[in-house]
């Protein structure tokens, strides 16, 4: 059975959740899931609609491949979402790398990545199928 990528999503709640008392790890780290989250409901959207990453050689990695995908597209309602996605990016990049960064991994930060991720998801999960084969050629 494959892995449930909204798992990843509710961690991220999880370890931003103000009574557990979350330090700048929990929400370093929950920034992270909330981004993967987001990041592989996309990518199996597309994969579900043939629009699977060429593999290593394809000259562009697997994120870029699907925020460009989606930023790519005509539609303005995919287009956004893959700005959305990006901007997300950025901030697990942030998370992950910037050990002095400019947002202050306070656990509200955390929690607010968490949330807008979650309503990413949600969102993008109502574009149809067909809508979103047709916005990303």
């Amino acid at each position: 059975m494959a892995f449930d990528p909204l798992k990843f999503s509710t961690l991220a709640f999880e370890l931003v959740e103000p009574k557990k008392q979350p330090q700048e790890e929990h929400v370093r780290t929950s920034c992270g899931r909330a981004y993967y989250s987001a990041f592989l409901v996309a990518r199996e959207r597309l994969a579900k609609i043939g629009k699977s990453w060429g593999g290593f050689g394809s000259g562009i990695g697997v994120h870029g491949f699907v925020i460009s995908t989606l930023k790519g597209s005509a539609d303005g309602a995919v287009s956004g979402f893959g700005q959305d996605l990006s901007d997300l990016f950025d901030k697990r990049k942030s998370a992950d790398y910037d050990l002095t960064s400019r947002y202050g991994f306070i656990q509200a930060f955390g929690a607010l990545v968490a949330a807008g991720a979650d309503i990413w998801i949600q969102d993008f999960k109502k574009i149809p199928d067909a809508q979103l084969k047709a916005a990303c050629p």
